[in-house]
């Protein structure tokens, strides 16, 4: 079918629901704007609730949340991490902002995330003081394995699930196994808060030094008095009240997005062109950030790209590994190639939860059509 309606169709853009104009206005017209307000306090139990965490705090941004995790665990200078080389670079940069030195690690080609055996051979060269595992695209890491190796070797385990709040390995919430988690609520993630973003932590230990940390340290209300070096990183009430009035519709928002997978899933099976991502049967029922296919190449994503453009049809390069970029060349790393095959060959299609069904349908035509071009 030749779909010729040409309104430009993005790649992700917030799919805003219920009264967030309301809710925002009310906390502005009662002055309660910064980080000291009931209503950051409510979207953090609110948060913990709905991913079955015993705690979460509400952070600026996903970054500022990795950061505090790694702070609150005690990571800091002379501490090393396992790093995913496959991964988006707030995950490495969260590691050097605390002084620790990041182990790169290689990923798999059937999940796109930390390789197991690359990590037990990581963990023997190098005696990592903890691991950030990445859910990469929300998909789930092998966390249950990934778990009891970092409980054998004594490992700090950190969960970056920053594309994702509400995806499940099996039937739990990704970013609830380790010791800390994490999630973005930047505004192309499928829930958002504008900015911001939460960790969680279930041991309550952790949690104190986390919430005294993100506080500035500050150990008493009434005199400016600090225990820590700590950072100005609780989410602020505007934002909060942004997030309460979205949370009620998550779930909408995940079946708009399981729905939006699956038909590109059954459109673009069997092309020789490119392949699917993975959806393994650990996922079973989450969701995907960014929808994206693996093409042969570099050249063959960017023509692609290209292509869609002339389409008026936003598409994009996923992530580079991070051995292969000049900041982070220097640093230690445990390789298979397989980040270095996927890096420049995954392209992002148009995946908001707000695109119609002629929408999708453009973008479907529009890649078939290129894949018949050569």
């Amino acid at each position: 079918m030749n779909i010729t309606n040409n309104k430009f169709i993005p790649l992700a853009i917030p799919h805003i629901q219920g009264d967030a104009v309301n809710r925002v206005k009310k906390v502005i017209e009662d002055n309660w704007v910064s980080s000291v307000a009931p209503g950051v306090l409510e979207f953090e139990n609110s948060i913990a609730n709905f991913v079955s965490s015993k705690f979460a705090l509400a952070t600026i941004t996903g970054s500022a949340a990795l950061h505090l995790a790694l702070a609150a665990l005690g990571i800091g200078k002379g501490s090393k991490v396992l790093v995913p080389d496959l991964t988006f670079v707030a995950t490495i940069n969260s590691v050097l902002a605390v002084g620790a030195i990041p182990i790169l690690v290689d990923i798999n080609n059937y999940s796109w995330t930390i390789d197991i055996n690359l990590t037990k051979e990581a963990i023997k060269i190098h005696k990592p003081d903890a691991m950030i595992v990445v859910h990469t695209l929300g998909h789930p890491a092998e966390i249950d394995e990934i778990t009891n190796i970092c409980s054998e070797n004594n490992i700090l385990l950190i969960e970056d699930a920053a594309a994702q709040v509400g995806a499940k390995y099996k039937e739990k919430n990704i970013g609830t196994f380790g010791d800390a988690g994490i999630y973005s609520f930047n505004g192309n993630k499928l829930f958002t808060t504008g900015a911001g973003g939460a960790l969680l932590i279930q041991n309550e230990n952790y949690k104190n030094k986390a919430e005294l940390l993100y506080k500035q340290g500050r150990i008493n209300s009434k005199e400016y008095i600090y225990s820590d070096v700590g950072f100005n990183y609780r989410m602020c009430n505007i934002n909060a009240a942004f997030g309460l009035s979205q949370l009620e519709y998550i779930d909408k928002l995940i079946n708009l997005k399981l729905h939006l997978s699956k038909v590109y899933d059954e459109a673009f099976t069997g092309i020789e062109r490119f392949s699917l991502m993975p959806r393994l049967e650990w996922s079973k029922g989450s969701y995907v950030w960014l929808y994206s296919l693996k093409t042969k190449n570099k050249n063959e994503s960017l023509s692609l790209i290209n292509f869609l453009q002339e389409c008026n049809i936003e598409g994009k390069l996923f992530w580079n590994g991070l051995s292969t970029q000049e900041p982070y060349k220097k640093f230690e790393r445990v390789l298979n190639g397989t980040s270095e095959l996927l890096s420049g060959s995954i392209v992002s299609l148009p995946c908001s939860t707000s695109i119609t069904e002629l929408e999708q349908e453009r973008v479907i035509e529009s890649v078939k059509r290129w894949e018949i071009s050569k």
